[in-house]
């Protein structure tokens, strides 16, 4: 039979590569000859080769890979990309073979309790009983979506001329997609993730409106972290300090006080004034214009009322708080985002929740106004409900439960607390005062 079309996941515990194949002609003979790259065997007269769907990595198999990527790359630079991500997976580590196959969130807990139980010698069965305990309500509830921060990758319609933006519902040519759309804010260290249907007017009015206040109100972790932008790690001129990241893991702080400190010696809290206002509503209204981003677009028709409120000036009601966690050991470099969505019509949950990661901090929220959701989760019955049924996050401590409801503009004021004799140093912005 003919093959046109061919997709391969390759899933580890250090890493995830996708390849799609797509060709008017038919690719049969150069899909076999790439699926040989991972073969146990071949029968040469017969023309059979044996793959086993669990793989051990090996210099061996990454030979292979690299062989074969050099010979194709010319006609398929795609190719490049894969290899890369393929050569993070560990020598010696375990990996899962997937053609034609899609990750789903079942899926992906069962091979992470697979593998995990075959790299670290763990029991399998032990792994399953111990994540149903803990993960069992998510994964029967709710489908995960994700997006790489790994690779360029593209989210919605390629081709322009069929683009039809998922924010106003507007479609080529009276809708331009000139511009390209950062999924996340550049400015806070997307460069991976593009939303191809997000048109240029609406992309400058979330620009303008909404995600300037979330990138201000993350600014110091953007410049203590040097996180570059679209340019370069931003240096910050506040009303009352300087902050500017030199290089080599250092920043520098100056603070200008009225105060005399004893001994010259900094207090263990500094708060520093920014020069900028925000709306700490646009926060949250930016968290749930990233998720709106990553999802399929069939997924949006049901968030039609939370755009509206996006693009709204005036809304005061109550949103649902926000949870904060604030924990170094699940620093990330590059900010991800991940979105649950429900899959069933079980209405005590909410719709959607988004989880949005930046360097040491995790937020989860739920994104509101969906016409498949019966409350507003305002309430704090209805919002532990919620939060009990996700027992991977309530099981950790620390949590801040904040409150991002309120849409006036106000003064940033950024808390900034040291540690004595210890290297961390911990960065918190506070809600912003007058």
């Amino acid at each position: 039979m003919d093959m046109n079309r061919f997709e391969l996941t390759i899933f580890s515990l250090q890493t995830e590569a996708t390849l799609i194949i797509e060709a008017s002609e038919d690719i049969s003979d150069f899909v076999m000859e790439f699926m040989a790259v991972f073969a146990t065997d071949i029968d040469f007269e017969t023309h059979k080769i044996t793959i086993e769907s669990i793989q051990q990595n090996s210099t061996d198999t990454l030979e292979k890979v690299n062989w074969f990527v050099d010979k194709y790359k010319s006609k398929l630079p795609k190719l490049n990309q894969f290899k890369k991500s393929f050569e993070k997976i560990h020598i010696g580590k375990h990996f899962v073979l997937l053609p034609n196959q899609k990750l789903t969130t079942e899926l992906v807990v069962t091979l992470g309790n697979l593998l995990d139980s075959k790299d670290n010698n763990k029991d399998f069965d032990e792994l399953t009983a111990r994540h149903e305990a803990v993960f069992k309500d998510v994964i029967n509830n709710y489908e995960l979506i994700t997006r790489s921060t790994e690779k360029k990758n593209y989210n919605g319609e390629g081709l322009k001329i069929n683009r039809i933006c998922r924010f106003c519902d507007r479609k080529y040519p009276d809708a331009k997609f000139s511009n390209e759309a950062h999924a996340i804010s550049e400015a806070l260290g997307n460069k991976c993730i593009i939303v191809n249907d997000e048109c240029d007017e609406c992309n400058s009015y979330f620009d303008e409106n909404i995600e300037r206040d979330i990138i201000c109100y993350l600014s110091l972790y953007v410049t203590h972290f040097g996180i570059r932008g679209k340019h370069q790690v931003p240096k910050i001129k506040g009303a009352n300090y300087v902050h500017e990241n030199i290089g080599n893991n250092n920043t520098s702080l100056q603070f200008v006080s009225d105060d005399d400190f004893e001994d010259g010696n900094l207090p263990q809290n500094l708060k520093l004034k920014s020069y900028d206002t925000i709306a700490v509503q646009n926060i949250y209204k930016a968290l749930c214009k990233f998720a709106l981003s990553i999802i399929d677009r069939r997924y949006i028709d049901a968030c039609k009322d939370t755009i509206k409120w996006l693009k709204t000036d005036n809304f005061n009601g109550k949103l649902p708080k926000i949870a904060v966690l604030a924990e170094y050991h699940f620093f990330k470099k590059h900010p991800e985002m991940l979105v649950y969505i429900r899959k069933n019509d079980n209405k005590k949950l909410p719709y959607m929740v988004g989880e949005f990661q930046f360097t040491y901090m995790k937020f989860v929220f739920i994104i509101p106004f969906s016409s498949q959701d019966d409350n507003a989760f305002v309430d704090e019955e209805n919002y532990n409900v919620f939060w009990e049924s996700f027992t991977h996050y309530n099981q950790v401590s620390g949590w801040k439960f904040m409150d991002f409801s309120n849409s006036e503009k106000r003064n940033v004021v950024f808390n900034m607390n040291f540690v004595k004799n210890e290297d961390a140093k911990n960065i918190s912005p506070a809600l912003p005062t007058d």
